[in-house]
């Protein structure tokens, strides 16, 4: 009877919300989770842990790709508001420290995407077996990439990002274990050893992009 009762009120909340048509949404300021990457034409993975902080424009990334036989292992700090990079080495207590060429981009369903569906993945059979998401589309002013992104309907999490360049291809994202929230704020400082690094000028500048893929 109550699990009756819980899935014709999820569906009352379901149809209420696809009445109301979905808006674009940003994501919270702060939270931490991970990620899984996986590239149509270059055949690599990425496994990611990231500490996202969108009001001090920072981004910590702890990333394994596995490419043609070759495991690399990258942690990345990017600081915007300094437009630096901290490519760090624990192992050998080392730091590599970048201009950085982008600008923040909130993570976001932009403004100008087309809203596709709203659906449910998993199911509606009992309690916590579901969750709403909304997919959108759209094509990046800036970068000219095309995407479809999926974001939770309740909070605006990043569920899965799909899109497509002529450097990559096709390449799909999916964010998992996405907790609220930053754990240990420390993961947005140098560390001791880094602080006596210069400025990597001999090669070119870097972006999130070009890190994490």
């Amino acid at each position: 009877m109550k699990t009756a009762y819980w899935i014709g009120a999820y569906m009352c909340l379901a149809v209420s919300c696809v009445t109301q048509k979905p808006r674009p949404c940003r994501a919270p300021p702060l939270f931490e989770g991970s990620l899984i990457a996986t590239s149509q034409n270059e055949d690599f993975m990425i496994y990611a842990q990231y500490s996202y902080d969108a009001l001090g424009k920072r981004i910590r990334l702890q990333k394994t790709m596995n490419s043609a036989n070759e495991t690399t292992h990258t942690d990345a700090l990017l600081l915007f508001r300094k437009h630096t990079v901290y490519l760090i080495n624990h192992d050998e207590q080392s730091c590599k420290k970048k201009r950085m060429n982008s600008t923040f981009h909130p993570l976001e369903v932009p403004k100008q995407a087309s809203f596709l569906s709203q659906i449910v993945l998993g199911s509606l059979s009992g309690p916590g077996e579901g969750l709403l998401v909304n997919n959108w589309y759209g094509e990046s002013p800036c970068k000219k990439v095309k995407y479809l992104m999926t974001v939770t309907e309740f909070g605006c999490l990043p569920v899965g990002v799909h899109y497509r360049t002529n450097r990559t291809g096709l390449i799909t994202s999916s964010f998992f274990n996405i907790a609220r929230g930053i754990k240990d704020p420390g993961v947005f400082i140098p560390p001791s050893f880094c602080e006596d690094a210069d400025v990597d000028v001999s090669d070119d500048s870097e972006d999130f992009y070009s890190i994490l893929f």
